[in-house]
C-alpha cells in the first residue's frame, strides 16, 4: 500500500482548515445535502466531504458510509490533497497504490473512486468523492458535473467561516470595542468593521479569483424626512430601514452603516443573479410599506440600490464599483437597484 505524502505546504493547508472553522461546527444541512445529491447524479452508494487533517481524514458529510473518520495513511482522498489535483480509480485492484489498502481488501471494499480537491483560502482542505464496491468509467463529463459540485461545497465553506469569525468576533470583543463596531442607533456594523473582517474577506477571495459581492444602499430622499418632520423621525426611518435589511438577508450578510442614510451589504461569494434577486426581494420589502410611527404617522420610504461584484478587486474598489452601480439608479429615477461587475 501507498500512503499519501504529506505536501510542503502543510503548516499553511492545516491552518486554513482550521480557520474555516469545519472542524468546530457539527453536522450541517447544506452540506448532506450535496453529498446527497451527488450520490444519486452519479448512481454510487457513497459520496462524502472529507477533511483531511494531521492524522486523519474526517467526514463532514457522508452518504452510505458508516463512522465518522479513517486514518490519513490509509485514504484515497489524502492522496488528492498531495497531487493538489482531482484523482479517479476506476479498479482500485489494478492500482498499484491500492491493491492491498485495508479499504480495498476489506469494506468499504472500494473499487471505484473519484475525488476533487475543496479549496479554501487557496489551500486544499479536503476533497468531495465518490466511492463504490463496482468498478466503473469516468468520462470527461462526469468530471465536470463532479467539479461543479466540489464549487458549491466551496461556496457553502466560505459562508460558514465567514458566520464563523462573525461570531468569534461578537463573543470575544470586549464591550468598548464591540459597541464602537456597531451603530448605536440602528443595530448596523459601522465602517470600522471594513479594513478589519470585510476587506481580509475580499483579499481571501481575489486571491483565487473568487467572486465578492457587496450592495450600496441610499435612502431616498432622506434630507426632506429630517427636514419636513424632524430628527426623530428620521431616526426612526433609519433603525425600520436597518431592521426590514436583517429579515431579508441571509444570517451571514453583512449591514454595514457608512454614515448618515448610507448603508453597504457584504455578500460575500454571493452570484450577481442571486444579489440581483435580492435586491428585487429588499425594494419590495421597504417600499411597498411606509414606516409607522407611535401608530399615527406614516412615512413612505424608499431606498436605491447599487451591486458591485468582482473577482478581482480589492475592497475599496469593490465599493467605488457598486457605488457607481448606485448612481446609476438614481440617474434612472431612484426606487430601483443597478449592477456592474468587473471579472477576470
Amino acid at each position: 500500500m501507498l500512503a499519501p505524502v504529506v505536501p510542503s505546504n502543510e503548516p499553511e493547508r492545516l491552518a486554513s482548515l482550521e480557520r474555516s472553522g469545519l472542524l468546530k461546527s457539527g453536522e450541517d444541512p447544506r452540506f448532506t445535502r450535496i453529498v446527497s445529491l451527488a450520490a444519486k447524479m452519479f448512481k454510487v452508494p457513497t459520496a462524502l466531504i472529507s477533511l483531511v487533517t494531521e492524522k486523519e481524514q474526517r467526514f463532514k458529510a457522508k452518504e452510505g458510509m458508516s463512522g465518522n473518520a479513517t486514518p490519513r495513511s490509509t485514504s484515497f482522498c489524502g492522496h488528492v490533497v498531495a497531487r493538489a489535483a482531482p484523482m479517479v480509480v476506476e479498479d482500485a485492484t489494478q492500482d498499484a497504490r491500492f491493491f492491498d489498502n485495508p479499504l480495498v481488501t476489506g469494506p468499504p471494499d472500494i473499487r471505484f473512486y473519484a475525488g476533487h480537491p475543496i479549496y479554501f483560502e487557496g489551500q486544499i482542505l479536503g476533497t468531495l468523492c465518490l466511492i463504490s464496491p463496482q468498478t466503473r468509467r469516468f468520462s470527461e463529463e462526469d468530471a465536470e458535473t463532479l467539479a461543479s459540485l466540489a464549487s458549491w461545497v466551496e461556496n457553502e465553506v466560505r459562508l460558514n467561516a465567514i458566520t464563523q469569525e462573525r461570531n468569534q468576533l461578537s463573543g470575544e470583543l470586549e464591550v468598548a470595542h464591540r459597541q464602537a463596531m456597531t451603530d448605536h442607533l440602528t443595530g448596523a456594523w459601522t465602517r470600522r468593521i471594513l479594513p478589519t473582517q470585510v476587506a481580509s474577506d475580499v483579499s481571501r477571495r481575489t486571491a483565487v479569483h473568487q467572486a465578492s459581492t457587496a450592495v450600496a444602499v441610499d435612502l431616498d430622499c432622506f434630507k426632506g424626512i429630517n427636514d419636513e418632520l424632524g430628527h426623530d423621525v428620521g431616526d426612526a426611518v433609519l433603525v425600520e430601514l436597518v431592521a426590514r435589511l436583517g429579515h431579508n438577508l441571509r444570517s451571514n450578510d453583512l449591514v454595514i452603516r457608512l454614515g448618515g442614510d448610507e448603508f453597504l451589504l457584504y455578500l460575500g461569494s454571493c452570484p450577481l443573479e442571486e444579489a440581483e434577486k435580492l435586491a428585487a426581494r429588499l425594494l419590495d420589502a421597504i417600499c411597498l410599506q411606509p414606516v409607522v410611527i407611535n401608530d399615527e404617522l406614516s412615512v413612505p420610504i424608499s431606498i436605491s440600490l447599487g451591486i458591485g461584484s468582482s473577482n478581482h478587486l480589492e475592497l475599496d474598489a469593490l465599493i467605488a464599483l457598486a457605488d457607481d452601480a448606485l448612481y446609476d439608479s438614481k440617474r434612472k429615477g431612484r426606487r430601483c437597484y443597478s449592477s456592474r461587475q468587473f471579472y477576470r
